[in-house]
């Protein structure tokens, strides 16, 4: 056991090597999510979720059964997107034969459909377990009817867009799964992932995505309000566009992916002298090509370590920072390589 507090890698490395001796991990991992053995206090119910695990594992489902309960209401208490203790939960408890609690969590799970982008993954894996494909496509497809009505005219980011993008992907999955035709909602998803695929094909070398740190940002929003139109309206919008961007193409194998940091003055100059419109994304990606010739342009690799300073300069840990602001985004991905469907 190392001396200095517990990452979350960390305690997955415990999990991972503990099958030999279950019992010893589980105590380990239960006193870490018990104690003031944590780097990061909010990786508890995590701990206790990777218990169960282990517990599963080595045939001791009524001990799995007890932690992933634990887990869960941690979870509910500090981390209410965190979901795969509900799933796990669901799992166990069909295997043991109740099925009356199983479904009570998969309501649960039924009900962060619309507000965890976490939800729609977690409640297929749970329905799964009980032989309830049907239903949970069933409430899938409402879900998606109650975000988004119009699938012509998807919620804008940070509202509902994320959300329905992962609904829209598990029920595709779902479907495909249960041996089902496509419809409508299965093209739609079908046109992301290809929009997705298209841009990588095309691009050998992934172009660092343009990015303005906080202080360019705030001078940006200042002199030109066209210009989030693409970046944002908040500086947290912008940084989460960014970080789900790069997260989307890391998704389908992109390598040596990065931020350019930009500046206000300089990306306003540029649109200026080229007669270019300011919140167009073919403009921020041909300005973001145009920075990477520069000898003193600012190249952020990506992704950073989980506990080292994150990408965006907020001098937070990446996994307190832009790692949890990552959306599962499709069409802004395309559209910073001037690509939109």
């Amino acid at each position: 056991m190392p001396s200095t507090k517990l990452t979350e890698d960390d305690l997955t490395a415990l999990a991972d090597g503990g099958q030999k001796n279950a019992g010893a991990t589980i105590q380990a991992l239960t006193a870490a999510a018990e104690g003031d053995q944590l780097e990061d206090p909010s990786d508890a119910a995590f701990a206790l979720g990777l218990a169960a695990d282990v517990a599963e594992a080595a045939g001791e489902t009524a001990q799995a059964v007890v932690l992933a309960r634990r887990a869960m209401a941690l979870a509910d208490e500090i981390d209410p997107g965190y979901l795969y203790p509900h799933s796990l939960l669901v799992r166990l408890l069909a295997a043991q034969g109740d099925r009356d609690e199983a479904k009570a969590v998969l309501e649960r799970l039924r009900a962060a459909l619309t507000t965890y982008d976490s939800a729609p993954s977690a409640l297929t894996e749970a329905a799964e377990s009980l032989n309830m494909q049907r239903t949970a496509l069933d409430w899938l497809t409402e879900a998606i009817d109650a975000i988004a009505p119009d699938r012509n005219r998807l919620p804008k980011p940070d509202q509902g867009f994320e959300i329905v993008i992962e609904l829209l992907m598990a029920r595709h999955d779902l479907r495909e799964s249960m041996g089902l035709p496509h419809d409508a909602d299965d093209e739609l998803a079908d046109r992301i992932d290809d929009a997705l695929a298209d841009a990588l094909e095309e691009d050998d070398e992934e172009a660092p995505i343009l990015f303005f740190p906080q202080k360019e940002f705030d001078a940006l929003a200042t002199l030109s309000a066209q210009a989030l139109v693409f970046t944002g309206t908040t500086w947290d919008e912008h940084r989460s566009r960014v970080q789900s961007i790069l997260a989307a193409f890391s998704g389908i194998g992109a390598s040596d992916l990065a931020a350019i940091a930009a500046t206000a003055e300089g990306y306003l100059s540029f649109v200026a002298e080229a007669k270019l419109d300011p919140g167009d994304v073919a403009t921020a990606a041909e300005y973001a090509d145009w920075l990477t010739h520069e000898q003193d342009a600012i190249v952020i690799s990506w992704p950073p370590g989980r506990n080292e300073s994150c990408w965006c300069g907020s001098g937070l840990k990446y996994k307190k920072c832009c790692l949890r602001r990552e959306k599962p985004l499709g069409i802004h991905v395309v559209d910073q390589h001037g690509k939109a469907e």
